[in-house]
């Protein structure tokens, strides 16, 4: 695979990967949030690569959306293709990478979009979940009329049981209904990729997807047990329909299928102590603050047990090391400054 970089610059990174071989599809992919590596090969790379794709990489290594992308290198691009003579252009991403494969999709020309849990925007009233990011970004790209397709075939991949959904509302008013196949992961949360993954149906699925071969006999519901992120999803959809009893079955579960998981250890940890089950939730707070000794949720998590237990000095040393740690931490600076208060009331 011959690597060329494109663009280099504020916090991304654009590269053309060519295989040897002359192939006839190209893949224009782009990484989600949490991607920090602008010297990877970006998002589902490997995969591709397995699949005859030659790929064009958009890595990010801040949270900006792909809006810090000179529009100059997005045509100079499509220019360097149309010479390329591809028969297949193929978007390809998730979170805020689904979003750029679609937003991208009309400048880019491409054929196809597989964009997994993708955001119709950040900064909107009914999902508030990366508002803090959207305060600092300035916007260039959208998804709207102006930037979809009429031609493409979009793919979209997500949990219909979470606000997913609504972006995905608002993105589908952008196309073609005859161009949208909606692929939906129930209780997958926002990382249906990673849920697809889990299960090992990501590449059954995509692979078709990109092959046009039919998908529907591939059951993305079976084996779902396995993965840690229905689990954890199903858990805290019980929790807020107040079935704590049931959300620990499923929290139980997505510990013991992964021990590491903080995430997982710590919806255990909030579950036991509303049921009152002290020993066994405290064990699980301990042994996960063990594994992720700077995890400071985790460790005000164990102050409740501890003040639970009626051991306040040793929760306001834990509450202490914690905003040490993360000095920001507002639920970590509140739970100590009510606990200090409390011990000086009671020792006066």
């Amino acid at each position: 695979m011959r690597v060329k970089n494109i663009f280099k610059g504020n916090n991304i990174q654009i590269d053309y990967m060519r295989s040897n071989r002359e192939n006839k599809k190209i893949a224009f992919t782009f990484t989600s949030l949490y991607h920090k590596n602008l010297k990877d090969s970006g998002f589902g790379a490997k995969f591709l690569q397995e699949n005859n794709f030659d790929i064009i990489a958009f890595k990010s290594s801040k949270p900006h959306w792909f809006q810090v992308t000179p529009e100059s290198i997005l045509a100079e691009i499509d220019e360097q293709l149309e010479k390329e003579r591809y028969s297949e252009r193929v978007g390809y991403g998730a979170s805020m990478g689904g979003f750029a494969a679609i937003a991208f999709s009309k400048i880019l020309n491409m054929t196809k979009v597989i964009a997994f849990s993708p955001q119709y925007r950040i900064d909107c009233d009914f999902d508030t979940r990366w508002s803090e990011y959207a305060k600092h970004i300035k916007w260039r790209y959208s998804i709207s009329n102006g930037t979809t397709s009429s031609t493409s075939r979009y793919y979209l991949i997500y949990d219909d049981n979470n606000k997913d959904k609504h972006h995905v509302n608002f993105i589908k008013e952008f196309l073609k209904d005859s161009n949208i196949t909606e692929i939906t992961t129930s209780f997958s949360g926002h990382s249906s990729v990673g849920y697809l993954n889990e299960i090992g149906k990501l590449k059954p699925l995509v692979g078709n997807i990109f092959s046009e071969k039919s998908f529907e006999h591939i059951n993305i519901t079976k084996n779902r047990r396995k993965s840690v992120n229905y689990l954890q999803t199903r858990s805290k959809c019980l929790e807020e329909a107040g079935k704590i009893c049931r959300s620990s079955i499923y929290a139980r579960e997505s510990v013991k299928l992964n021990p590491n998981s903080a995430s997982a250890s710590l919806q255990l940890g909030r579950l036991l102590l509303r049921l009152g089950q002290f020993e066994e939730g405290i064990d699980v707070v301990i042994e996960a603050s063990k594994l992720n000794p700077r995890h400071v949720d985790l460790r005000v998590l164990l102050s409740q047990y501890l003040v639970a237990d009626g051991n306040l000095k040793e929760a306001i040393k834990v509450l202490e090391a914690a905003v040490e740690m993360a000095p920001k931490h507002e639920e970590a600076r509140r739970s100590l400054s009510s606990l200090v208060e409390l011990c000086e009331g009671k020792y006066e």
